[in-house]
């Protein structure tokens, strides 16, 4: 069986109290009062709404942190506990017992419900001073009746406190063994005279209205005219102790309080709700398995991946190697020592024009003996006059001839290239002293191969390490490119030399790529047609160099195809609407499975409403 919960304010009326227990839609209710509600300060308003509660089908566990007040609700009657969760089987079944024998010791006793028996005490002077009847709960569960202790009259028993248990749950394990009378309730409260009776005044008793009052004959200052003249001096002063204006203030206060503070709460509800609440939005989304081929560019001329063309930027890679190698030499040159013959010639220019001759020409005697022009000469032209013509000729010039045999003064030498030139002596060479060897030299065939057997082993040196220099990076085996950088000779090409040393640096370098960049690209290319792509896998099926010079990878790939969702869209459609709305509005994409929103925090959800500013709402995309 459910349980039916009424939580009461601190300002609730017994009998507003009263009306909600009689239409609760259960038997069973648990009354939950907080600490210092007035209800629970009044042992005769208890005992009034026990008194209803006996005369229906109700049965009542009166939970509260107040430990007072659920000292007083146990004298009054009923079972109590400090938290709803202690409420158990047990403590119903308590609450039954207990009802039954309050209602069969009623009985037995014909005894007048309490609040009419209150108010006929005060209206009509209490004639007797008789004892009440009380009764003490047995394991047996049977109600005895058995006799109030002489020195006990009706007023004091209404003092009687009964002996909590420690728990709810004792309570509802053990019955209620003995009911003490003579302790005075730890609430505070006032005994004032009324027409020559004593009562004990506090909690809600002095919040019934003047109509209650009326209704009742409780006195009250408008009819305090019409009571009985012998009565008036009694009750008068009442009304003009300073106990009772005391009253009338703390509950004008104590109203005004509430009053404030609610509004307050109220105002820090709205505020924080409307200014500080935030609502997350998850939607879950179902995708389409997809397959399908892409090509993708590696090039050097971007720095980003570009989803449009599928183009992504290269990885340089480069490798520095050193080392150095020597080969014997295998040229041959002859070697002089001393000099050959020398002597100085006059060049003679039978042309009209001038003529320049180049250093290193070689001028030829009719015996094979020659000589080279140790620097360029400049013959002038030849003169016509009228006793004939004059032919030009240069000053004299020391030359060294191939030969170290003399040759007499006047001997020609000529060139073929140089017709109108000629060369003699103008006196005779002196003799030369001249030898000849042939020396090992560096031929240019050993400076070749020794330069190529050094730089291909650091070329394939460097391309064996260059796929490992960048673990993230796949090198591109077809972009591999050496380059020597430094190279250093021992020796140049004829000189004498029995080895040639070289010394040599090189660099090699490649072009790779991120493997992730691959992935990225395909992702924002699907993304860029409106969707979107998990689970993503894909494979390598062919690298090579295109025509331009770029790296061309071509990829097979699969994965889980999703449709994108514009969450801009999304907030500015949905901001400010209910939830239901929300999720009507959200729903209108062909792929959502589902939507789920929240407020944070929780307790703003069961307004039920979206945040208008979109900075307070967060979206959440769940592809399943």
């Amino acid at each position: 069986m459910k349980d039916t919960k009424i939580f009461v304010d601190l300002d609730d009326e017994i009998t507003f109290i009263s009306e909600k227990i009689l239409k609760a839609e259960t038997n069973r209710v648990i009354l939950v009062i907080p600490e210092r509600s007035g209800i629970i300060t009044s042992l005769v308003g208890l005992k009034m709404l026990r008194k209803v509660i006996d005369k229906n089908d109700k049965d009542v566990v009166i939970v509260t942190m107040d430990d007072q007040g659920r000292n007083i609700a146990l004298n009054a009657g009923f079972i109590t506990a400090a938290k709803i969760g202690e409420v158990d089987q047990d403590t119903w079944r308590e609450a039954v017992r207990l009802k039954k024998r309050i209602h069969d010791a009623n009985f037995s006793s014909n005894k007048v419900p309490f609040r009419d028996d209150i108010y006929q005490t005060i209206d009509n002077s209490a004639k007797t001073n008789e004892p009440e009847k009380f009764f003490e709960y047995k394991d047996d569960d049977e109600p005895q009746l058995e006799k109030t202790p002489p020195s006990v009259n009706k007023i004091d028993s209404e003092k009687a406190i009964p002996v909590p248990p420690t728990s709810a749950s004792d309570t509802a394990k053990e019955n209620i063994k003995r009911v003490e009378f003579n302790k005075e309730p730890v609430i505070p409260t006032k005994k004032v005279s009324l027409d020559g009776f004593d009562l004990i005044a506090g909690g809600d008793i002095a919040s019934f209205s003047d109509t209650d009052k009326e209704e009742k004959n409780i006195p009250t200052e408008k009819n305090f005219e019409s009571i009985p003249k012998d009565k008036k001096e009694g009750m008068s002063n009442v009304f003009k102790s300073n106990f009772f204006k005391d009253q009338k203030d703390n509950i004008k206060r104590n109203k005004l309080i509430i009053f404030a503070s609610i509004f307050i709460l109220l105002l820090i509800f709205i505020i924080y709700y409307l200014f500080l609440t935030k609502s997350s939005v998850d939607i879950a989304v179902k995708g389409t398995f997809k397959k399908s081929t892409a090509l993708i560019t590696v090039s050097p001329n971007v720095s980003s991946v570009d989803g449009n063309s599928l183009t992504i930027p290269s990885q340089l890679v480069s490798v520095n190697e050193s080392g150095s190698d020597s080969i014997p030499t295998t040229g041959q040159k002859t070697v002089q020592q001393g000099n050959y013959a020398q002597g100085s010639v006059i060049f003679y220019n039978t042309s009209s024009n001038p003529v320049t001759i180049p250093t290193g020409t070689t001028f030829t005697d009719q015996n094979n003996v020659s000589f080279q022009t140790p620097s360029s000469v400049s013959v002038p032209a030849a003169q016509s006059s009228i006793t004939g013509t004059t032919n030009g000729q240069s000053s004299s010039v020391n030359v060294t001839l191939n030969t170290n045999n003399a040759v007499g003064k006047g001997d020609t030498f000529s060139n073929s290239s140089y017709p109108s030139i000629t060369a003699s002596n103008s006196s005779d060479f002196s003799q030369g002293n001249a030898t000849t060897t042939q020396e090992q030299v560096v031929a240019q065939s050993d400076v070749n191969n020794l330069e190529q057997t050094l730089s291909q082993n650091l070329f394939s040196r460097g391309e064996s390490k260059i796929s490992s220099i960048n673990p993230s990076i796949v090198v591109v085996t077809q972009s591999i490119k050496n380059v020597v950088v430094n190279k250093t000779f021992d020796h140049s090409v004829g000189a004498v030399a029995q080895v040639l040393n070289l010394s040599m640096s090189t660099k090699t370098e490649a072009q790779g790529y991120k493997p992730s960049d691959i992935k990225s690209a395909i992702e924002q290319n699907i993304s860029n047609s409106g969707n979107i792509i998990k689970s993503l896998n894909y494979n390598i099926t062919k690298t090579y160099i295109g025509s331009s010079g770029d790296i061309k990878i071509q990829v097979s790939y699969t994965g889980d195809l999703f449709k994108n969702i514009n969450k801009e869209n999304i907030l500015n459609q949905i901001k400010g609407k209910s939830f239901s709305q929300a999720i009507s509005i959200i729903k209108e994409n062909k792929n959502v499975n589902s939507v789920n929103i929240k407020d944070n925090p929780d307790i703003f959800s069961i307004i039920g409403f979206l945040p208008s500013n979109i900075k307070n709402i967060s979206i959440n995309i769940i592809n399943s």
